[in-house]
């Protein structure tokens, strides 16, 4: 039977559509595929910079924590905060002190506050983990330290802990504390003289790290 040369036939409709259809359904899982393939490693560099931010950091600040103070944990509030109205929760606190190269030397002090605070832009809610450092030097050499809290000198963001748009649920930072002999011990204790943050990035417990540091006991 001769065709016209206006269009297909019904069958070569039905046959062309069924393979774009196929070819189609190749690109699309192909496309998703790459995105969760951008996604994952997106996510393990942004990891990989929060282990290495929170390495350059922690064992310096627990090292120079000063002996017999107590660090402080949530639920209680930073030492350290903003000037701005945040809604900080904090981590972590870690006191020092020192004193400057004048004559006769003046008193310094520190406060290093670890917390994590909520964002929201562009209708998500991600949680990011932020170091704020405080420091205070003294006028005199008998000038004793200002109330808490103190305002920030320096905040830095650490990296992305949680995201509304990530189905893992969030597991906030966990801190232990060990005494000299190993024993865990509150970190509230006067004897504590080595801190565990356990930290959990975005993605789930598979990416979850530990960092630690050691007090000076001399």
């Amino acid at each position: 039977m001769r065709r016209s040369g206006a269009g297909f036939t019904l069958v070569e409709t039905i046959i062309a559509v069924t393979v774009l259809g196929i070819f189609m359904g190749a690109a699309v899982l192909a496309l998703m595929t790459t995105l969760n393939v951008n996604a994952k490693t997106d996510a393990s560099l942004a990891n990989s910079s929060t282990t290495e931010l929170m390495v350059s950091y922690f064992n310096d600040d627990v090292m120079d924590a000063d002996a017999g103070k107590s660090l402080a944990v949530s639920p209680t509030a930073p030492n350290c905060k903003t000037s701005s109205p945040q809604t900080d929760t904090l981590v972590l606190d870690i006191v020092g002190s020192s004193f400057d190269d004048a004559t006769p030397p003046l008193p310094r002090g520190f406060v290093v506050s670890y917390v994590t605070r909520p964002v929201v832009a562009k209708g998500a809610t991600t949680i990011v983990l932020h170091r704020l450092l405080c420091e205070w030097t003294g006028a005199s050499t008998t000038e004793a330290r200002p109330a808490y809290p103190w305002t920030t000198t320096e905040d830095v963001e650490l990296g992305t802990l949680d995201s509304s748009l990530d189905s893992t649920p969030y597991v906030a930072p966990v801190v232990t504390c060990v005494n000299s002999v190993g024993a865990t011990v509150a970190c509230t204790d006067s004897t504590w003289v080595k801190v565990n943050l356990l930290i959990t990035p975005v993605g789930g417990g598979a990416d979850a790290y530990t960092v630690s540091g050691s007090r000076r006991t001399t």
